[in-house]
């Protein structure tokens, strides 16, 4: 059972043989991607005080989302803004958005109409009311919520 002796070859180029001149063109998978320069980000900048979106995007919103008071929303998005320090590349863009969401959230109301106008407890309460004549509820129209002693039992 003598097996024949396999014997390996050296590392390295084979004998006689030179190794590739540098300037010789070498597989592209040994070679790294070349560095792309990163790209330019748009700076960004905190809202003017007196900021207001373009008269396009304005009647672009108004043709998009009808049943949204873009007045209030204004004053809502500046306010949002500057009290949270925002900053943003486009502030019309940012605008579109808030829109676009309030007119989202605002169709999944009761109603379809916005609670502005309603105390927090009729919020709670779900009780729908108009907005041009708010009414406040007593706590008879309140659900009952157990007392301390009651969860403890």
């Amino acid at each position: 059972m003598n097996r024949p002796r396999t014997v390996q070859a050296p590392c390295g180029p084979p004998a006689g043989d030179t190794p590739a001149a540098p300037d010789a063109p070498t597989p592209a998978s040994a070679n790294p991607a070349p560095a792309r320069k990163p790209k330019r980000k748009k700076p960004r900048h905190s809202m003017p005080e007196d900021w207001a979106p373009r008269p396009d995007v304005r009647d672009q919103m108004a043709d998009e989302c009808p049943g949204v008071d873009q007045d209030a929303e204004l004053r809502s998005f500046r306010d949002w803004a500057m009290a949270e320090g925002k900053t943003s590349t486009d502030w019309n863009l940012n605008y579109r958005r808030w829109i676009r969401n309030e007119a989202k959230w605002n169709r999944n109301r009761p109603g379809g109409d916005t609670r502005r106008g309603m105390t927090p407890a009729e919020c709670l309460a779900g009780i729908p009311t108009s907005t041009d004549t708010p009414r406040r509820v007593t706590s008879t129209q309140l659900p009952a919520f157990p007392t301390d002693m009651e969860i403890l039992r």
